[in-house]
């Protein structure tokens, strides 16, 4: 199977958009992504090989010529999760614009590398973060960019699964650094399911709730967390039960 790919670039369009040639590069030029499948295995086990890094190049080469640009290659044609993402424009700043990639490079593992302009020219920060995955394979993800940590810069979710029954959502949150301008892992944010930031009051939030079917109690427990140093501080829970 191959990444299905989707882009966008904006504001500037000429008569014939550079996306629409960069979209035809990248399904021709670029090898995307090759899956062999194993169909003997009645787990169907999968050996996947990632080729990026012209598609890395390409995007860096294309994004001067728009203000803003994002792309994705997505796992199948009406899939929402991603094996390959690249979102390029003012991210994290009015003042500094970023290229940023997320992309599988293994049937287990994510990664994640920031480009910053400096004088027309990307450089790449110097913390590229490789993300490992051991609940399920292929490594695809769902993205979403929000501040989480209320310093009104916003940051990364990349959502990798829901567990069965509950479909509680699990991902790593990384979140940009002012002083560094790099990104940074909060590592503890994949054990913490259904993440959402409550930007009045300055907090996380994780609830989970029973399984419906269990024939037990139906009841939700919400974790309440507080940021201390770049890390999630549990500092409260809520349980709260359902009538039938």
């Amino acid at each position: 199977m191959k990444a299905i790919f989707h882009s966008i670039c904006y504001p500037k369009p000429p008569v014939v958009s550079p996306c629409f040639w960069l979209w035809i590069f990248t399904l021709v030029g670029c090898g995307i992504a090759e899956k062999k499948i194993n169909s003997s295995n009645a787990d169907v086990s999968m050996e996947t090989t990632y080729h990026w890094e012209d598609s890395v190049r390409t995007y860096l080469s294309k994004t001067a010529m728009v203000d803003s640009l994002e792309s994705a290659g997505f796992y199948g044609d009406f899939s929402p999760y991603s094996l390959f993402l690249v979102k390029s424009g003012f991210l994290f700043s009015k003042k500094e614009k970023n290229t940023l990639f997320a992309y599988s490079i293994s049937d287990s593992a994510i990664l994640v590398r920031n480009f910053l302009e400096s004088n027309g020219k990307w450089k790449e920060s110097s913390n590229s973060i490789n993300l490992p995955i051991h609940s399920f394979s292929p490594a695809y993800f769902r993205f979403n960019i929000e501040d989480y940590n209320f310093d009104h810069r916003r940051d990364i979710f990349l959502q990798f699964y829901q567990s069965m029954g509950n479909a509680d959502s699990y991902g790593y949150l990384l979140i940009f650094d002012e002083d560094s301008r790099n990104l940074v892992l909060v590592k503890e944010s994949i054990e913490i399911p259904n993440l959402v930031p409550d930007s009045k009051h300055k907090l996380l939030k994780s609830t989970r709730y029973s399984n419906p079917n269990s024939g037990e109690e139906n009841y939700s427990i919400t974790e309440i967390y507080s940021w201390e140093k770049n890390a999630l501080v549990k500092v409260d829970i809520q349980n709260t039960k359902f009538e039938r």
